[in-house]
């Protein structure tokens, strides 16, 4: 009798020791994981140039411009695969949205940088009008399926986003005996403009809000305009490392 009682109390703690192992590697898990995000940002495409409007369309042989300086940028995001989760609901986004918009450095030529959201137009992508000016920051709404980024809109588990950074005013000038212009950054080389005097550098944060009200921040930093546009005229890119790109811990908890 005592050797079964024995065996059955070593049975029972083998049991409790297995429930606790089991509650303790469920509660590891989950703090492990709560800073762990479930999005990402998968691209970062970026396109610099600059452009022109006319100020005196009359000119014989002759071009008045006030020339501005621009900075399309598109990214996008997706959930991480691999990474297991008890609630679905972490998967699926509620809420997406870009904010804390700072201009880190300002360029030494040209009136400043206004922020831009991307055009209703589709033909036209981006529209430097005050319409599509960014105050504050850039909402989207999120969609269980297909979405249209020219309606802010992305999907619940995927998306892209776009924003553009603008020096409007960078300067007027008047191009003598050019019988043709290219209307992209060489306009500045042509006008006597340095690199660095376009020179500029902005952040913002990049908000993913799920259905279990779980919070991913990424913040970016972008160093612009991307490459010589002075030579190049217009400089294209999707590397990712063009992007200093941070994970920040939940907005919340901080």
């Amino acid at each position: 009798m005592n050797i079964q009682i024995k065996d059955s109390l070593v049975l029972a703690s083998k049991i409790v020791i297995c429930i606790v192992t089991i509650v303790l590697v469920y509660f590891i898990g989950i703090y492990a994981r709560r800073d762990i995000p479930l999005f990402d940002i998968k691209d970062v495409y970026i396109k610099s140039t600059a452009n022109a409007i006319h100020l005196d369309d009359n000119m014989n042989k002759s071009w008045n411009l006030n020339i501005y300086q621009t900075n399309d940028i598109f990214i996008k995001f997706g959930h991480i695969d691999n990474i297991y989760t008890l609630d679905d609901n972490d998967k699926l986004l509620k809420n997406v949205y870009i904010d804390n918009i700072q201009i880190i450095k300002q360029p030494t030529l040209g009136n400043g940088i206004s922020i831009y959201t991307i055009s209703e137009d589709e033909t036209k992508m981006f529209e430097y009008v005050d319409e599509y000016l960014v105050k504050d920051s850039i909402k989207y709404t999120v969609l269980p399926n297909s979405a249209n980024i020219y309606n802010l809109e992305v999907n619940n588990t995927s998306g892209q986003l776009a924003i553009s950074f603008v020096n409007n005013n960078v300067l007027n000038h008047i191009y003598e005996n050019e019988s043709e212009l290219i209307f992209d950054g060489t306009l500045l080389k042509k006008a006597g403009v340095d690199l660095e005097q376009i020179e500029f550098s902005v952040g913002f944060d990049i908000t993913f809000i799920t259905e279990s009200d779980k919070v991913f921040v990424y913040n970016m930093v972008l160093d612009l305009p991307y490459g010589n546009i002075l030579e190049q005229g217009t400089v294209i890119t999707s590397d990712m490392t063009n992007a200093k790109i941070s994970y920040k811990k939940d907005k919340m908890e901080e």
